[in-house]
């Protein structure tokens, strides 16, 4: 190789780093603080998933899965309160990532809700932070 080669491809792996450097610079600087998915101003998160199964006792019980966007979040589901029962009883899937910082990192859940009094004359309705699902509860 030439002299005028080797400083060429000197130049060009400065430049390399150089991009390097300011694409990650760009990237980091473009997270979002509440990235897709993260739960709502009142704590609701997505969910992918809602079914009721029967415990080994024969309970019916809720269980919904979904994803949260750290490993720090707990989710949990909360019945609404209600003076007189209605046909559907709402449940929230509400998500909590407390206050200690914690890595993005797209992390799957698993939450569960014995349903002993948390059902309406017809079923429930899981709420979630951009859809619901009605279930009827026999």
């Amino acid at each position: 190789m030439t002299g005028a080669a080797i400083r060429g491809m000197r130049a060009l792996k400065r430049i390399l780093t150089l991009s390097q450097g300011a694409a990650l610079v760009v990237l980091f600087s473009c997270l979002p603080t509440d990235p897709p998915g993260g739960p709502d101003e009142n704590g609701l998160i997505d969910f992918d998933e809602a079914v009721i199964e029967l415990s080994a006792g024969g309970e019916r019980e809720l269980v919904v899965r979904g994803y949260v966007p750290t490993p720090c979040h707990s989710v949990s589901l909360q019945p609404v309160t209600y003076i007189m029962q209605p046909d559907y009883w709402n449940i929230q899937v509400l998500a909590d990532a407390g206050t200690d910082p914690c890595a993005q990192l797209l992390t799957p859940y698993e939450a569960r809700l014995v349903l002993d009094h948390s059902v309406g004359t017809r079923g429930i309705e899981v709420i979630g932070r951009n859809k619901s699902r009605r279930m009827d509860v026999p």
